[in-house]
């Protein structure tokens, strides 16, 4: 990586991040010196509640066959937590326990399944799984599972106490985002269940400002990812279904607040979705990650939560019903500067239905691993959106990216032609310039025309006849 592009990329970061980065990668090197593994069982008590929904949701397993990221594998015997043929991220989906569904898993094959990881812990066999977004999703996937079978277990719950201390240990300050959110909602999640009203304070402000900076003004997680929407939105719903039943006092005030955001996210998903299935893939996305539009908004109906009527606006992201066409456009920034990581080159891209069917669309994305399928998916070529001289819009790399500022835009519609202006700033090209498209549709024709002017005009129209 060059000098320049390291500045432009390390100076959008928070004191926070560069912080928590020296201390979280400082105590992990302090353990590895003191070979100081983390405790498998500290003794404790949950609390029973009652916890009566769940989505029917998780990836496929039969037996020891999983599928993870459309990848299967099946093990033969006993299964290896550490599994690395497929790169990282399923290795993380395998230590998630996200299979745990109690609606779908039998209370005998569910106890089988945690007390096996129990014992592959007690023989320090877990690696990543001790890593903290791996643990904040296991947290409420198998308290979520205890609470809905009524399952009481010393040693489960000595398992959860440990974990629960693990992730407090090391909360992902460096990382911010969504990956910081999880971890409050999952201390949250474990604060309730064990009753540690201390903890319960702590992890209750963390929530409520990270929601305050995260949750927009129109309802949209500020990574501006509708797969990561709607992956949020599914762990709050929990987290809201936990504190309204719960008979501890505590809960109260905090479900009122989540709530509020709640039904804001609702309003964004359901402005964001083409039906109850699908939605416009922008950014890091990808169809069966998460739990489906229609699926959220039923399980947010059992929590008698309806979706607030909010116009799309902070999110940068404009729906436009135009006759038998669907337009859903991207007229704002990638997304918070400072954690740029899911954020793909596509300022200015669209996607477009007729009549009900998707024709123009974003590749959302396929994989994570550091290779040259993740840079062409998230380069601007790959997206409906306008390229100059063969450069992206944003700067792209590795695992994260760079920025391409959008300073103004307007959205114009007089009849059958919409205009868009925009004033783009391209800081790593030293570029300054105002960006016109036009679409123009008629019932049977839909035709977009680029117009950049930096000195001279470049032209672009893409036409789709039916």
């Amino acid at each position: 990586m060059s000098k320049m592009r390291l500045y432009r990329t390390v100076r959008h970061l928070r004191w926070e991040q560069v912080l928590g980065r020296f201390l979280f990668v400082g105590r992990r090197k302090l353990r590895q010196c003191f070979r100081k593994a983390w405790p498998t069982a500290i003794p404790a008590k949950g609390v029973q509640q009652p916890y009566p929904c769940s989505l029917n949701f998780g990836p496929k397993r039969e037996g020891h066959h999983f599928s993870f990221l459309n990848i299967d594998h099946e093990f033969q015997g006993a299964v290896d937590w550490n599994e690395k043929k497929h790169g990282r991220l399923w290795t993380y989906n395998l230590n998630y326990f996200e299979f745990l569904n109690p609606v779908d898993v039998t209370r005998e094959d569910g106890l089988a399944w945690i007390h096996e990881y129990i014992q592959a812990m007690a023989r320090g066999e877990i690696h990543d799984g001790w890593e903290p977004y791996p643990i904040s999703l296991r947290l409420v996937f198998w308290i979520r599972f205890v609470l809905h079978h009524q399952i009481e277990d010393p040693i489960i719950d000595a398992s959860l106490k440990a974990q629960f201390k693990a992730l407090r240990s090391q909360l992902e300050f460096h990382l911010m985002g969504n990956h910081l959110l999880e971890n409050g909602l999952a201390c949250l999640f474990a604060s309730v269940y064990f009753r540690d009203q201390k903890v319960f304070f702590g992890m209750a402000q963390l929530v409520q400002r990270e929601l305050d900076e995260q949750i927009l003004s129109d309802g949209a997680h500020f990574e501006l990812s509708p797969m990561y929407h709607q992956i949020i939105l599914y762990r709050s719903l929990d987290v809201l279904q936990l504190l309204r039943y719960s008979d501890w006092e505590l809960t109260r005030a905090l479900a009122a607040s989540l709530t509020q955001k709640v039904e804001g996210m609702l309003s964004w998903l359901k402005m964001m979705s083409y039906n109850d299935e699908d939605f416009p893939m922008f950014n890091d996305a990808s169809i069966g990650v998460a739990p489906s539009t229609g699926s959220l908004l039923k399980y947010a109906q059992f929590l008698s939560l309806e979706p607030k009527d909010v116009p799309l606006g902070a999110s940068g992201y404009r729906r436009l019903e135009l006759g038998r066409w669907l337009l859903f456009a991207d007229v704002g920034a990638i997304g918070p500067d400072y954690i740029p990581g899911h954020a793909h080159a596509d300022t200015l891209g669209f996607e477009l239905a007729l009549d009900g069917k998707r024709v123009l669309i974003d590749p959302g994305v396929s994989t994570y691993e550091k290779n040259s399928r993740r840079e062409l998916e998230r380069s601007t070529p790959l997206h409906n959106s306008v390229s100059i001289n063969h450069c992206d819009s944003s700067e792209v790399w590795g695992g994260g990216s760079g920025l391409g500022l959008v300073q103004d835009a307007r959205l114009i519609r007089k009849g059958s032609v919409l205009c868009q202006h925009i004033m783009m700033d391209m800081p790593q090209w030293a570029w300054r310039m105002l960006v016109l498209l036009s679409w123009v549709w008629t019932p049977c024709r839909f035709t977009m025309y680029s117009e950049v002017v930096k000195g001279s005009k470049v032209r672009l129209i893409f036409i789709l006849i039916r």
